[in-house]
């Protein structure tokens, strides 16, 4: 019956892991599409935005890895 949970709960992580790194691929194309949409005369300013959007996005997986993954690797 534990291998059985195991299995579930592995199961589980993945689903939770594919739909968060689902929802940062979705966040990137609406910051760049945001981005896009405002008129900028200079580049550098459209560069930073998507750059602070990447690492916040880059912050937010490793921050929900460290969560979801290890703390159940830990628990088992």
């Amino acid at each position: 019956m534990s291998r059985c949970t195991d299995i579930r709960g592995l199961i589980s992580t993945f689903v939770k892991m594919l739909l968060y790194i689902l929802l940062l691929m979705l966040s990137i194309l609406f910051v760049v599409y945001i981005v896009s949409l405002v008129p900028m005369q200079v580049d550098v300013g459209r560069m930073v935005v998507l750059a602070i959007a990447t690492v916040g996005m880059l912050y937010m997986w490793y921050t929900f890895t460290m969560k979801v993954v290890f703390r159940k690797s830990m628990q088992g």
